[in-house]
């Protein structure tokens, strides 16, 4: 008997497996690229609309909306680098959680940081939550990241990320400035750090 041959279709037996496999070799024509800049070099990731659309609501208004320019093929990224932007898109396409191991781990917290940054601004509040829960898991060791810095920038961005860096502090406040590069810390960060270790 003669196996049937179903195509990439027929090997991806799943939903995630199928949208793996579509953004790896993109079998189907890409109808949006989005675009980085990177000194001087214009770098692109090519998706499917429909594939970001279903996991965003921002997309979906972007490409499907009432107010969307449904003739619009390329997007310009000018505020994330393209491997957070590349992260995003493989959760959105298969539910690729990004691994964070390797690396130092003040770079690995503010990789994180911009992906959760990023994960909220698109609407994906899944791989913002797992973002979340690696910073605080991160927070729980100490000594791992530069958690002054971290909260500088978690104050813009996250409030129960800021609460998880305040406690650290709190719990250790002098383990914390030793460790810290106090350029990163604001002169207003640095009041309240010292406030709070007083009470």
């Amino acid at each position: 008997m003669l196996k049937a041959n179903w195509g990439w279709q027929g090997n991806a037996r799943t939903l995630r497996h199928r949208g793996e496999y579509l953004l790896k070799h993109l079998p189907l024509p890409a109808d949006v690229t989005f675009e980085f800049e990177n000194d001087g070099v214009t770098e692109n990731i090519p998706a499917h609309k429909f594939m970001l659309a279903i996991g965003s609501e921002v997309f979906y208004a972007m490409f499907f909306g009432p107010a969307a320019n449904t003739t619009q093929t390329t997007v310009a990224i000018a505020n994330y680098p393209k491997q957070i932007f590349e992260a995003l898109i493989a959760f959105l396409y298969a539910d690729q959680k990004p691994n964070f191991a390797g690396g130092k781990k003040a770079e690995i917290a503010t990789v994180v940081l911009q992906l959760l940054q990023c994960a909220t601004q698109y609407g994906v509040p899944e791989l913002a939550k797992h973002c979340r829960a690696e910073i605080l898991n991160s927070l729980r060791v100490r000594g791992q990241i530069n958690v002054c810095s971290l909260l500088t920038q978690a104050r813009l961005l996250e409030e129960e990320i800021e609460c998880g860096a305040l406690d650290e502090i709190d719990r250790h406040p002098l383990a914390a400035l030793k460790k810290q590069d106090l350029t990163d810390v604001s002169v207003d960060m640095m009041v309240e750090i010292l406030r709070r270790s007083q009470n």
